[in-house]
């Protein structure tokens, strides 16, 4: 699925991006959930495609500091893994 600028990022993760042709090559770039997929400073023509979801280092189970590791248990580990 692509997305334009000023959409909602649905998943962290690496994200490929294309241009007008004429303005740049395909590249790479990481975006984070909740933010929104930024506008390209030179071209109309930005499209954003989810090439590998990831999972932020403060939602990860094994980085949680504030209890919410303890609730989130072995079940919530074996979902974020599955992503």
């Amino acid at each position: 699925m692509l997305y334009t600028p000023g959409e909602k990022v649905p998943h962290s993760g690496i994200y490929t991006v294309t241009h007008d042709p004429e303005h740049a090559r395909e590249h790479e770039v990481t975006c984070i959930k909740g933010r929104k997929f930024p506008p390209c400073r030179n071209c109309k023509g930005a499209r954003f495609e989810l090439k590998k979801a990831t999972i932020q280092v403060e939602d990860h189970l094994y980085f949680k500091t504030d209890g919410d590791a303890i609730k989130m248990g072995m079940e919530a580990l074996k979902k974020a893994r599955r992503k």
